[in-house]
């Protein structure tokens, strides 16, 4: 059974042991011990050329994706559009279309960074709002 204390300010804590595949093992965790893995990984600099706000485009080209940037007519561009074999080709190398297509587990995560003014992906948006607009007027 998991281990339970409170805090001076009568918060109730419990501890949570990672990786522990049943109660039995929870329990028999020794609280004295820190988990040094989790600390470990979040300590590992991110890979070459990716910082805490670049956005994390689908990397496999296979990998179900979807669109997150506005729609587009005349094309296959819906807003959450799903693309199950990867981002189209011929969007792969657009400078700003690219970075509107993400893998489901990051829906959330791209659309709010889209809401958050000044990222990567509110830019990228704003000017594919943009560019189609200028399209249209042509």
């Amino acid at each position: 059974m998991a281990k339970a204390w409170k805090t001076d300010d009568g918060q109730e804590n419990t501890l949570v042991v990672e990786n522990a595949e049943t109660p039995e093992e929870a329990a028999d965790a020794d609280p004295s011990v820190p988990n040094t893995d989790a600390a470990e990984d979040s300590a590992k600099p991110s890979p070459k050329g990716e910082t805490a706000d670049a956005p994390k485009e689908a990397t496999n080209p296979a990998e179900k994706v979807i669109y997150v940037g506005p729609s587009v007519r005349g094309t296959m561009l819906h807003t959450f559009a799903v693309f199950s074999d990867g981002v189209p080709a011929e969007y792969r190398g657009h400078p700003t279309l690219k970075h509107l297509f993400v893998a489901p587990e990051r829906l959330d995560e791209a659309r709010a960074e889209i809401a958050r003014t000044g990222s990567l992906r509110n830019t990228c948006y704003k000017r594919a709002s943009e560019e189609m607009k200028s399209k249209e007027a042509e």
